[in-house]
């Protein structure tokens, strides 16, 4: 073989060195992350072993399950600034986060995402930022899936602590809550990012007129009244049970069926209040114990034959206990 013979056949043989390299059989899959958030209380928190994991019904690899003191809450919490409700429960719920924990506060106004605070570490600060919403009946309820879509661009990239945010107010979506476009790429984007989306809708004054709604003295899940299909309520031990209402036959409307999908679908859960709700505390009691009972789990997904990651839609369970209800992202 000559010296030019010689090149070439080298040349070739490290380009397919780089080329096998860069196979996905060759390449190590990187572990991916979601929250995984159990409905009721365990009497032993979740361990790797006992999550069945899989996508496309294919079992993927639990390599390490985060308990909730390990991984402390990044928090966005976005309020409507058209909902009738000064809100005097909130600076407690977020005080009382773990140890840790971050949070950001932003207002929606005019369909516009303001940040009232940054995330910060300081809780104190956080809960000093809050003020009383205006209650305009006049301004427009802004755009939800815009809304959550402002809001994921502020979470830093990559980080530890467990990603989530909490929409309090009422929400604008098109007719048809299955083909809004803003709505579906929020979704798609909270899915990817590991990000839940957890809602306590509460009426604006003129939403409420508009729609014929004279509101309730007691706050109703989501699940009940609106959406037959949402799961039962889940209660912490400390929380008093409340009277849920009977589903109702009518057809859900638009803007419920859209919290549905956008709490559901992100791993989440929604709740539902009248246009002059007495107190969120019931509903901040619950969303804090389920944040006591939320792991971050970390897998490696499955791939096929050919090499290539598996794609598919996600279930997770406990072994042996299907009866346990989690809320996990719905991809």
């Amino acid at each position: 073989m000559n010296l030019k013979s010689h090149r070439i056949f080298s040349l070739a043989l490290a380009i397919a060195g780089l080329l096998g390299a860069a196979s996905p059989a060759a390449t190590q899959t990187e572990p991916r992350r979601i929250l995984v958030t159990v409905a009721e209380v365990l009497a032993e928190p979740l361990t790797a072993v006992e999550l069945d994991l899989r996508i496309a019904k294919k079992p993927a690899e639990v390599t390490r399950v985060y308990q909730p003191q390990e991984r402390p809450v990044q928090l966005a919490v976005l309020i409507d600034d058209s909902i009738p409700n000064s809100l005097p429960d909130l600076p407690g719920f977020l005080r009382s986060l773990p140890a840790g924990s971050e949070v950001m506060l932003a207002y929606v106004r005019g369909g516009s995402l303001q940040v009232a605070q940054t995330f910060t570490p300081d809780l104190e600060k956080a809960a000093g930022r809050l003020r009383a919403p205006s209650g305009s009946s006049f301004m427009t309820p802004p755009s939800l899936g815009q809304t959550i879509l402002d809001a994921l661009a502020h979470f830093p990239a990559g980080g530890t602590l467990r990603r989530q945010i909490l929409y309090i107010g009422e929400g604008r979506v098109g007719q048809d809550p299955y083909n809004d476009v803003p709505l579906n790429r929020a979704i798609a984007s909270a899915q990817t990012r590991g990000i839940p989306v957890w809602v306590i809708r509460i009426r604006t004054a003129g939403v409420a007129r508009l729609r014929g709604y004279t509101g309730s003295a007691s706050g109703e899940r989501l699940g009940a009244s609106l959406l037959p299909t949402q799961r039962a309520p889940v209660r912490n031990r400390e929380t008093p049970p409340r009277q849920v209402p009977a589903p109702s036959p009518q057809t859900p409307e638009p803007t419920g069926l859209a919290l549905k999908r956008l709490s559901q679908e992100t791993g989440g859960e929604a709740f539902a209040l009248g246009v002059l709700p007495p107190t969120l505390a019931p509903y901040l009691d619950e969303l804090r114990g389920l944040l006591d009972r939320q792991y971050l789990v970390e897998f490696t997904p499955p791939r096929d034959k050919s090499g290539q990651v598996v794609a598919g839609k996600l279930t997770v369970q406990v072994r042996g206990r299907k009866e346990v209800g989690l809320l996990y992202p719905q991809r």
